[in-house]
């Protein structure tokens, strides 16, 4: 009978373990870094987007960085595309990743992983960044909406802007 008791109470503990690690938030799942660990960042409406670019092989750019919804309310399929375009502008190769989570709440911020190979030697790499959000009409019910913004030369030291 002893044993059947601290058998059941292994058990509860076990159970009472596992349910409390289904309540953790969705950054608690991973570490992510600080805002200060990445070179780079551009705002633009609900996404704030930070990231680093590094070179793992000379013909393979990899950008590692987090997207973080900085507005009100739920923004559902956040994704970044990584483009090389040449001195005339156009596309040598491109590479797109969505955001870890489908759904990000206010606040929440969500990894992201891209790397882009290409044959020739780009002038340059943008990053084109997007999510759905909903627009509200009145009583009307909502509707999503796809919104999309691009900051060239993303690996330069400067300051990024959205286009």
């Amino acid at each position: 009978m002893r044993n059947m008791g601290l058998t059941t109470v292994a058990l509860l503990l076990i159970a009472a373990f596992l349910g409390a690690s289904g309540c953790a938030t969705p950054d608690a799942r991973t570490a992510l870094p600080p805002a200060s660990a990445f070179a780079h960042r551009v705002s633009a409406g609900d996404l704030r987007v930070f990231w680093n670019c590094s070179r793992p092989e000379p013909d393979v750019l990899q950008v590692e960085g987090v997207i973080q919804n900085i507005g009100g309310g739920r923004l559902r399929f956040a994704e970044v595309e990584v483009v090389a375009v040449n001195a005339g502008g156009q596309t040598l190769g491109s590479a797109r990743s969505a955001a870890r989570d489908i759904v990000m709440q206010t606040n929440q911020r969500s990894p992201f992983q891209v790397q882009v190979r290409t044959a020739a030697e780009p002038a340059r790499f943008d990053m084109f960044y997007s999510h759905f959000a909903r627009e509200e009409f009145g009583g009307l019910g909502s509707t999503p909406r796809r919104i999309q913004n691009r900051v060239r030369d993303i690996c330069a030291a400067m300051e990024h802007h959205p286009e």
